[in-house]
């Protein structure tokens, strides 16, 4: 086991602990129930714990980090057929989740990707977009800036929830959930071996970061 997977399950064995003596304290007061769900895989150990206390949400797991298995998703691209990310292994592979069509930081972004396209191919990597967006506005997205690569639409915000990206209340409207941006590189088996997460909107992923960690994945 190299370094960065020893520092993950490590993260992920302190989070559990900090999980159960957090819910523990609360329990004496509110006699609330204490509930984990622990599931053992190839020695990778995923907690998953969620307690309410008067209608808040007081804790939920951490987002996915490296050495984890990519969460599995379908989800419809910009043409209404839905797509498995299982299509895309086989090859390294570059999630990007972004705020919103059309947002300059975002246009930005994906025109960027659209730009490396060239290296990215060199490099065996396929990049996904992903978004809140409906696909029918993700469509004119990807067609007013000529993007090559497959853009999906994540209209129930599931996927978001699953990989730990919600950001709500987004621009101050109340209720209203984004994606926060970030990037997953995943190697041709689907484990993550990059991880970029921003709370920041307006902050662009670090793309020499990107195709450094692209090159050190055989």
């Amino acid at each position: 086991m190299d370094g960065a997977h020893r520092l993950a399950d490590f993260s992920r064995t302190a989070d559990m602990h900090r999980t159960e003596a957090q819910v523990s304290r609360l329990r004496p007061k509110q006699n609330l129930p204490l509930r984990f769900c622990f599931r053992l895989k190839t020695l990778t150990i995923y907690t998953r714990a969620l307690s309410f206390f008067n209608g808040e949400l007081l804790f939920m797991s951490n987002q996915i980090q490296i050495g984890d298995s990519a969460p599995d998703f379908t989800l419809p691209d910009t043409d209404l057929k839905l797509r498995n990310l299982k299509e895309f292994l086989g090859k390294k592979v570059v999630l990007a989740f972004f705020v919103g069509a059309f947002t300059s930081t975002c246009t930005k972004e994906m025109c960027e990707f659209r730009d490396s396209m060239a290296r990215l191919i060199d490099l065996n990597a396929q990049v996904v977009g992903i978004s809140v967006n409906d696909p029918f506005s993700n469509k004119a997205f990807s067609e007013k800036n000529r993007l090559p690569f497959p853009i999906l639409s994540d209209y129930k915000r599931e996927i978001i929830q699953k990989y730990g990206l919600a950001f709500p209340d987004f621009a101050g409207l109340e209720g209203y959930i984004v994606a926060k941006r970030s990037i997953f590189i995943l190697d041709k088996d689907g484990t993550v071996r990059y991880v970029w997460v921003s709370d920041n909107p307006a902050v662009e992923p670090n793309y020499d970061e990107i195709q450094k960690a692209l090159e050190r994945i055989k």
